[in-house]
């Protein structure tokens, strides 16, 4: 079996157009995400939907917990907390919702995929309760 993960999409279209590609091409038959699905880039719906439409599973991310209001980023630089909010005001509500209900870990097997610590995933971040 090929598993693709992918991984910190920050809402650039292109790039994850063109990952895709590549594992279309190369025939994976399995694609996970750990996360970060928004954030920075211009694009987090298109973003959002075509994960949706091609990974078995995806994971909170940072700055997916930020925007769906899973966690306080006051503390990150300017220019991430902008991108955040800029992303948090042009979100769908359909991927809003969706990104409040990714789950923090994932396993095929023996395998676990998170996008934080493995050991204590929800706390990888500073909380917010949703």
């Amino acid at each position: 079996m090929r598993v693709a993960i992918i991984s910190d999409i920050h809402s650039n279209l292109e790039a994850l157009t063109e990952v895709l590609r590549v594992a279309e091409q190369q025939k994976v038959d399995r694609i996970v995400s750990l996360g970060d699905i928004v954030g920075y880039g211009a694009s987090p719906n298109p973003c959002c939907d075509l994960v949706r439409s091609v990974t078995e599973v995806t994971l909170l991310g940072n700055h997916d917990a930020a925007v769906a209001g899973r966690m306080d980023y006051s503390f990150y630089y300017d220019a991430a907390r902008h991108a955040l909010d800029w992303s948090a005001g042009v979100i769908t509500d359909e991927n809003l919702s969706w990104l409040r209900s990714l789950p923090y870990t994932y396993r095929i097997g023996d395998v676990g995929f998170c996008h934080g610590s493995p050991v204590e995933p929800s706390t990888t971040y500073p909380a917010r309760p949703v």
